[in-house]
């Protein structure tokens, strides 16, 4: 999993192509739950100093809650849906290492905030 970045190269095309049947029945906001709670315990194990461990949580969040909605994202704004995947390849790296608790708690909650946008923005006007 520490290859998190060429997953999401390898997972980025300008043409999303047409959406198949499966992926709408994905519903984001049980999902972005999932991402919330992830990034937490990400969160919660690098101040804890288990930095192995905080990234490995970011990527498996990743893999496990933002990927089955990445489709659905990336055909209703795929510049929006490549700046998520950079965030968390981003997160996933600085979560490695010690570093400034408020800039790492920031970047958590930016992450965090885009991807609520995000799916919020799927959801059909009243």
């Amino acid at each position: 999993m520490r290859y998190l970045h060429v997953f999401l190269f390898i997972g980025s095309s300008c043409d999303p192509g047409p959406l198949e049947p499966r992926v709408a029945e994905v519903v984001p906001q049980e999902l972005l739950s999932d991402v919330d709670a992830g990034l937490e315990d990400a969160l919660m194990l690098w101040s804890n100093e288990r930095y192995s461990e905080a990234q490995s949580a970011v990527e498996e969040t990743y893999l496990e809650a933002f990927e089955p909605m990445e489709t659905l994202l990336r055909h209703h704004d795929w510049d929006q849906c490549v700046r998520l995947e950079y965030s968390f390849g981003r997160l996933s790296w600085n979560m490695r290492r010690p570093g400034d608790p408020e800039d790492i708690s920031q970047e958590v909650a930016a992450l965090r905030s885009s991807l609520s946008e995000a799916v919020n923005a799927l959801q059909p006007s009243p």
